[in-house]
């Protein structure tokens, strides 16, 4: 995702677009992800291990297999 679509114009929280998003800590924070399924079910399982609240906005779905 190149930048946040017009729907999220309101929101007042820090951005992080994908491309540009590295490993950090967001112990007690809640965090927001939007884009598709597969930018997502990269990042999710990351932020779900400190993150207080993950909660996802899909675009567009995706079919996904798990790995292994």
């Amino acid at each position: 995702m190149s930048a946040a679509p017009e729907a999220a114009s309101g929101f007042t929280g820090r951005t992080i677009l994908d491309d540009a998003w590295r490993l950090e800590d967001f112990s007690g924070r809640r965090v927001g992800l939007l884009g598709p399924g597969r930018e997502v079910a990269a990042v999710a399982p990351v932020l779900l291990r400190s993150a207080e609240r993950v909660v996802v906005f899909l675009e567009e779905p995706d079919w996904l297999l798990p790995a292994g």
